[in-house]
Formats: structure tokens, C-alpha cells, sequence
């Protein structure tokens, strides 16, 4: 092994993922909106994943965002938002 390959960082990437399900009346006004799931929240995710692996955030990308009707009526709908990590630590 030479120096340079001693000394190279080697950064990773992963995304992560968190969905949302929101349910409004028939009816009611397009902004009454109602959460009614969400898996663990991304900043929770994405610390506990770095801490447990003692791993360094190098970057983080501006979120993703894409939405999904569930019925016809659109009163149910799921929003995932993703985020994507440049990372680099000692499980290269």
C-alpha cells in the first residue's frame, strides 16, 4: 500500500426515505389536511443510523418530494420524502 492509497477517504452515499399518509374530508377546504401516519421521521433515521455506525455526514441533498392521490375522491394521499447522504467513517 502506498501513501496515497493510505491516506485516500473513501465517501459513500445513502438515501433515506420517510413516508407520510394525510387524509382530508370530502368537502373540506384543499389546506385541512390531517396526518395520520408517518414511519420514524428522517432526522431521527438518518442520526441514528450515523451514530450507531460512528459515521461522518459529509453532505446532505435538498429533500425529494413526490405525492400520490390513494382514492379517487383525493382525500387520501402519500407524500415520501427522500434525502440522500454523502458519508464517509470507519465501515467504508
Amino acid at each position: 500500500m502506498n501513501l496515497f492509497e493510505a491516506s485516500f477517504i473513501h465517501r459513500k452515499t445513502k438515501t433515506f426515505v420517510e413516508e407520510r399518509l394525510y387524509e382530508r374530508q370530502a368537502g373540506a377546504a384543499p389546506d385541512e389536511w390531517k396526518l395520520i401516519k408517518v414511519n420514524e421521521p428522517l432526522d431521527d433515521t438518518i442520526n441514528q443510523w450515523s451514530l450507531s455506525n460512528q459515521l461522518t455526514l459529509v453532505s446532505v441533498s435538498a429533500p425529494g418530494i413526490d405525492s400520490r392521490w390513494l382514492d379517487k375522491e383525493m382525500t387520501k394521499k402519500s407524500v415520501l420524502i427522500a434525502i440522500t447522504v454523502i458519508y464517509e467513517g470507519c465501515n467504508n
